[in-house]
């Protein structure tokens, strides 16, 4: 790992509403590192009108079906992610939101030795429960008592990457769902910049960084 530029590239990656992604622009000062552009996989992801305020490129880059093969369609669309991250020699991704799973392609653009994949994402529930879509809804249908969030680097699978950081909170018995999702959505902005700070600055510190090096306590 080459730390002789103390500052990371990155690039935030996201699909819709986009209230984290806009959260990290926000706090992109405290983050202290330099975002580089926005990469959206939907043309109409509302993320899109509101990240053309900011100044810093956005790139939308839909999944189209072009070759016979999923897997032909799936390599084509993110070798097209590639060769925008390579334009601004982007070293991390952060998912905000990003609603595709991450393959071959894109891992191995961002594949470190030491740590697996440079990647973050943040998951709305307390993981390894309810991975995938509709976390939030899925875990209050079902009466869990505690509820949180949970920031990890990525892997090949569904939510299934090296935890670095959960934060939890008890449900009182009186949360309705608006109320329920509105605390988990609070802990999301109140703590992923702050991971993804102290996850950028850990991993800048030596040669030998590894997995629980990154992870934080807040």
């Amino acid at each position: 790992m080459d730390t002789t530029n103390k500052v990371i590239s990155y690039a935030i990656f996201a699909s819709g509403n986009g209230s984290n992604a806009m959260e990290l622009y926000q706090k992109r000062k405290e983050i202290g590192h330099e975002l580089k552009c926005l990469i959206v996989d939907k043309e109409d992801a509302p993320i899109i009108d509101k990240w053309k305020e900011t100044g810093i490129p956005v790139h939308v880059i839909t999944f189209d079906k072009v070759y016979p093969s999923y897997a032909q369609n799936k390599k084509h669309h993110e070798q097209q992610i590639i060769k925008v991250l390579r334009t601004y020699n982007v070293t991390w991704g952060v998912l905000a939101g990003y609603m595709r799973i991450l393959g071959p392609d894109l891992l191995g653009y961002f594949f470190d030795r030491s740590i697996g994949n440079r990647v973050l994402n943040l998951h709305p529930s307390l993981l390894p429960s309810f991975p995938g879509k509709n976390a939030i809804e899925e875990s209050f249908n079902y009466g869990v008592t505690v509820h949180g969030i949970t920031i990890h680097l990525v892997d090949e699978g569904v939510d299934s990457g090296p935890i670095i950081f959960q934060k939890s909170f008890e449900r009182r018995a009186d949360y309705d769902f608006d109320t329920f999702k509105s605390i988990v959505h609070l802990l999301e902005h109140q703590f992923y910049w702050r991971v993804v700070k102290n996850v950028f600055n850990s991993f800048l510190k030596n040669d030998s960084v590894e997995v629980e090096d990154l992870c934080t306590i807040i």
